[in-house]
C-alpha cells in the first residue's frame, strides 16, 4: 500500500511539475522554461539527466526491485541538485542567455517529486521485510498449544502420567488425577 501511495504521489508530483516555471532568469521571459521544455530540450544540462533515472526508479519500484529502485533515485536526486550548479540558461529561441536568479514552482515540483521516490523505496523495503518476518497469526495459535501442553511435561521430555475420569455420578463430572 505505501509503495503505491509513494509511486502515485510521485508520478503526480512530476506531472504537475511539467506545467510550471522551473528557472527564473534576470531578463527575458521566464515563462519560456515551463517544465516540459526543459524535460524536451534541457538535455544539455547534466540536471536533465535525473529524469531518466527518475523513470527508471519508478520501473523499479512498481517491479518491487526495492534496491535498484533506491539506487537510481538516489542517483537522480543528486543529479537533480545539480540544478542549483546553473548559473545562465537561454531565456529565447535565440539562444541568448541570462543569469538564473532563482526556481519556479515546476522546479521545486520536480524535485519534491524525485524524493517522494527517494523516501518510498526504503520504506516499501522495511514494510515487505517486516510483513515477510512477522509470523502468520495460525502459527503463532499453535506455538501457544504447544506451549500449554508442555505443562503436562516432566523433564527430559518424558509425559507426565494423567488419568481421567469423566461423568462418573459419585464425583464431580471432570477430575484430574496424577
Amino acid at each position: 500500500m505505501l509503495r503505491i501511495v509513494g509511486l502515485g504521489l510521485s508520478i503526480s508530483l512530476f506531472i504537475a511539475s511539467l506545467g510550471f516555471k522551473t528557472l527564473i532568469l534576470s531578463k527575458g521571459d521566464s515563462s519560456f522554461l515551463p517544465g516540459w521544455v526543459c524535460l524536451l530540450l534541457g538535455f544539455e544540462y547534466l540536471a536533465w539527466f535525473a529524469n531518466p533515472l527518475f523513470m527508471f526508479g519508478i520501473v523499479f519500484l512498481l517491479l518491487k526491485r526495492f534496491s535498484l529502485a533506491l539506487a537510481a533515485s538516489a542517483l537522480s536526486a543528486i543529479l537533480a541538485t545539480t540544478t542549483f550548479f546553473i548559473r545562465e540558461a537561454e531565456y529565447n529561441e535565440a539562444g541568448h542567455t541570462a543569469s538564473v536568479v532563482g526556481y519556479g514552482a515546476g522546479f521545486y515540483l520536480w524535485l519534491s517529486s524525485i524524493s517522494v521516490l527517494l523516501l518510498t523505496s526504503p520504506l516499501a523495503t522495511l514494510v515487505t521485510r517486516k510483513r515477510l518476518t512477522t509470523p502468520p497469526k495460525d502459527l503463532i495459535r499453535r506455538s501457544k498449544f504447544q506451549k500449554s501442553s508442555q505443562l503436562f511435561l516432566r523433564p527430559h521430555n518424558e509425559p507426565l502420567p494423567v488419568a481421567m475420569r469423566v461423568s462418573n455420578p459419585d464425583r464431580s463430572s471432570l477430575a484430574i488425577q496424577g
